[in-house]
């Protein structure tokens, strides 16, 4: 069994707070470099700390996702236009592997005729978001891969 597709969602409000703490989110604080966080508002991404300051969006409020760093090398973010990123019903089987010069990170999408699913993850090298846009022609689950050094930008056909 792979590891587990969870992700913490933080939204404030108000505004004089846009500050975020693992405890806000039910996190330990011994090890928050193990998860990501996200900002959806503005699309960073950046290893959690103790505390951090969040941009806030153009309402002045502020979202986030918070999110594993899964063995040390790969943050799944899923579909980083959707309030809920990690839906169960979207995403399955998140796998990673590690190569003979790498790390791969694998997930399964499901989607229906006539949909368009970006599913999308960071390697913690650069911590740059890739995503890849899977293309439904029919009711279907598809596999869909990154690899570390690698910049997949593809357009899946099912």
């Amino acid at each position: 069994q792979g590891p587990q597709l969870q992700a913490m969602y933080h939204f404030n409000n108000r505004d004089a707070y846009h500050w975020l703490e693992p405890g806000m989110v039910g996190l330990s604080v011994e090890d928050p470099d193990n998860f990501a966080v996200y900002n959806w508002y503005t699309r960073e991404l950046a290893r959690l700390r103790m505390n951090q300051t969040l941009t806030p969006g153009y309402e002045g409020h502020v979202y986030a996702v918070v999110t594993p760093v899964l063995g040390n090398m790969w943050i799944f973010l899923g579909e980083t236009d959707k309030y809920v990123t990690h839906a169960a019903i979207r995403f399955s089987n998140l796998n990673l592997a590690m190569l003979e010069n790498g790390s791969e990170l694998s997930v399964d999408v499901a989607g229906v005729v006539g949909e368009t699913v970006e599913a999308c993850a960071a390697h913690v090298g650069d911590m740059e978001i890739r995503c890849q846009a899977v293309e439904f022609g029919r009711k279907d689950t598809k596999a869909v891969t990154w690899t570390s050094g690698a910049l997949p930008i593809e357009r899946i056909l099912i």
